[in-house]
């Protein structure tokens, strides 16, 4: 036996039996995932590996078996072990029981990955998976994460998402509304504005919470396509609906981004309407200063 493939098997019998003597010595989930959640919280990552893949092990539920597995991604990463870091975070990516967790480990994922001098594997992994198997749901959306923030290519990040709402699509899955909208917005800054600008209408009044929102986004593509007419109706549209659930999470932008699409139009008392508000929600010094400056260019109209 070579003597390099000796000391790996080594390692793995020593690795091995150490989780199996980690397992052995908790009873329970709830007590290996409190002994290994005191060491990582307290900076001992490499100690709190054993305790934590025996909390994995002894995990009955995905929700509880996420947990643990977002913990050995950092952990993982930190001690370079990049398989497995790999491995927990696709764990999490496809048994998350909500869509934002998932969304945080791949970006989590992907910082790791960024700050270990590891983002051009992590790019030809999941391109050789997606290779291997065409509805690899994992690998797309990692992929368009991966784009989106990494590399910033906005254009590939739009295929990707495209791929996504196409596989379900094939196994007949409704339309994701969330991920149109990530797509509608990546054909943005691809700067394909018309395709961006259709889409955030066709979905608008498919989720009632973000309808008036949509119609502010298209009326912002339209304008960027330099097709005044189209923003003008899609921004009055969404002034006559008034900023829904979505928009008043940031009402200053709500107001700020119709205000200039009725700047651009010609519409000068909406635009002052709008610039107002954004003025008055404003929270921050530098942005009350902009819009104010915006709202005198509308009294002027």
């Amino acid at each position: 036996m070579p003597r390099r493939f000796a000391i790996c098997w080594l390692l793995f019998l020593v690795v091995g039996s150490t989780v199996v003597a980690q397992e052995a010595s908790f009873s329970s989930y709830r007590e290996a995932m409190a002994a290994g959640a005191k060491l990582y919280n307290g900076g001992k990552l490499a100690e709190s590996r054993g305790p934590l893949e025996a909390a994995a092990k002894l995990a009955d539920s995905d929700r509880d078996k996420c947990r643990v597995h977002q913990a050995l991604l950092v952990v993982y990463a930190e001690g370079g072990d990049f398989p497995h870091m790999y491995e927990s975070a696709e764990f999490v990516i496809d048994h998350a029981p909500y869509p934002a967790m998932a969304s945080l480990t791949c970006q989590s994922l992907l910082g790791l990955a960024h700050k270990k001098g590891q983002q051009e594997a992590t790019l030809k992994r999941y391109e050789e998976r997606l290779k291997k198997n065409p509805k690899d749901r994992t690998s797309m959306y990692v992929l368009s994460i991966y784009h989106g923030r990494l590399d910033r290519d906005f254009g590939k990040q739009a295929e990707y998402l495209k791929l996504l709402l196409a596989l379900n699509k094939a196994e007949g899955k409704e339309l994701e509304v969330d991920t149109a909208g990530k797509l509608a917005f990546a054909y943005r800054l691809a700067k394909q504005f018309v395709e961006s600008a259709e889409l955030f209408e066709e979905i608008a009044p498919l989720n009632k919470d973000e309808e008036a929102w949509h119609h502010k986004e298209a009326a912002g593509s339209w304008l960027k396509a330099g097709q005044k007419s189209k923003a003008l109706t899609a921004a009055k549209k969404a002034d006559s609906m008034g900023p829904d659930a979505r928009a008043q999470k940031s009402l200053d932008r709500w107001h700020s981004e119709l205000g200039e699409v009725f700047l651009a139009a010609g519409e000068g008392k909406l635009a002052v309407k709008h610039y107002e508000q954004a003025v008055e929600k404003a929270s921050a010094e530098f942005y009350k200063k902009k819009y104010a400056e915006e709202l005198e260019k509308a009294k002027k109209l």
